[in-house]
């Protein structure tokens, strides 16, 4: 289940006897989640009714989430589940009425699963065009012995840090960083990076309003997205129409998509 930052997970156990039927355990029931850093939470317990047991748990830590139910004694059961807190700044390329819209939907019912194909509508477009349209941080390693370092993402907002992969190697200030309108890193005396691999920390994206054909793509995308997850079986013939086609056999990105934003730049995976 995913999570925005500061939502609270309404999480669920149940305990069964031998034929199946909700009972009492014998001993006790504990829910233990597991936080990013690997550092561990108990939530109180409720028991809701026979065999049903009920945990709240305020969500503060952007990240996955292992969550463990045990119950001890006669109906000994247990059970492990994940949840995800997705970060305050979901990164979307629509807004989520937006995206109600394309899709005709009514109400609010299905938000949750919608927030999750607006993030990966966002993730298609900005692969397929290597451009980072929604301002964020990102993270990659590059290798220096070099005057200019290209960085994938771009435009280049800020640097936050650029620090060695090993302990001999030759961190760099953001301070003495610049950067072309290419996404070329370079240092701002002229001079060479020092060899090695480092990993870069920087601001990819502008604040700009994203262009309209761009868009127009996503909402696209994601109608294509949403169809095909409902897993329809029985289609009928449709010669000739090759969104239509792309649909069947599964692509992320309908040709009407690919048109607006043009032919995906090479040698990105």
């Amino acid at each position: 289940m995913t999570y925005d930052l500061g939502d609270t997970a309404r999480l669920r156990f149940e305990v069964r006897d031998a034929a199946g039927a909700l009972a009492a355990p014998g001993g006790d029931v504990t829910c233990t989640i597991t936080l990013p850093d690997d550092t561990t939470v108990t939530p109180d317990v409720t028991n809701a009714s026979t065999g049903v047991y009920t945990a709240e748990f305020l969500t503060e830590d952007v990240g996955r989430h292992l969550v463990r139910w045990v119950a001890t004694g006669t109906n000994a059961t247990a059970d492990a589940d994940i949840l995800d807190v997705r970060p305050a700044d979901r990164a979307w390329l629509i807004s989520l009425a937006d995206a109600r819209k394309q899709l005709n939907l009514l109400s609010t019912t299905d938000d949750g699963e919608l927030r999750d194909w607006m993030g990966a509508t966002t993730f298609v477009v900005e692969r397929h065009t290597q451009r980072a349209f929604v301002r964020r941080t990102r993270t990659e390693t590059a290798r220096g012995g070099r005057q200019g370092i290209p960085l994938i993402w771009g435009p280049i907002a800020s640097i936050t840090s650029m620090q060695p992969l090993l302990d001999t190697g030759t961190g760099y200030d953001p301070a003495d960083l610049t950067w072309t309108s290419s996404d070329i890193l370079r240092l701002r005396s002229g001079a060479s990076f020092a060899a090695g691999e480092y990993t870069v920390v920087y601001v990819a994206g502008d604040n700009t309003a994203i262009p309209e054909h761009v868009t127009a793509a996503g909402r696209i995308i994601l109608g294509h997205l949403w169809e095909t997850q409902r897993g329809q079986t029985s289609l009928p013939s449709r010669g000739g129409d090759e969104d239509y086609e792309a649909a069947l056999i599964g692509y992320a990105i309908p040709n009407r998509a690919v048109e607006l934003l043009g032919k995906p730049v090479g040698g990105f995976a």
